[in-house]
């Protein structure tokens, strides 16, 4: 004869075993949905690093296009014209010959002023 304790004992031992199989079933699901976390992060990494290697080779074009290709004539010819401006000379030797004359001038009027 079965009494009310052992109906009791049936039906939460009945619980118990739903309850660990749904406990067993959500473990299982968190670890499928570890495994796709996984497999996602690994996917943007390489995403990623795909990404960079463009922009780093598109730096690089970019760089080898308009810093190291200037025309070396070009750059002697601006060079040349620069280091050959007769104006920054004349004006250089302008200075130097006003620079001479005010120094003398002074010189001569503290000779003058000394003698005096």
């Amino acid at each position: 004869m079965i009494t009310q304790h052992d109906l009791i004992f049936k039906q939460m031992d009945r619980q118990r075993a739903e309850l660990y199989q749904r406990m067993q079933d959500r473990i299982q699901r968190a670890k499928q949905l570890g495994h796709i976390c996984k497999d996602q992060i690994n996917y943007l990494k390489s995403k990623i690093m795909d990404l960079e290697e463009r922009i780093n080779e598109a730096n690089n074009e970019h760089f080898n296009k308009h810093v190291l290709q200037i025309d070396p004539k070009t750059a002697i010819d601006s060079l040349s014209a620069i280091l050959s401006d007769d104006e920054d000379i004349t004006e250089l030797n302008r200075s130097k010959i006003s620079d001479k004359s005010l120094n003398s001038s002074l010189f001569s009027d503290s000779k003058h002023n000394l003698d005096e």
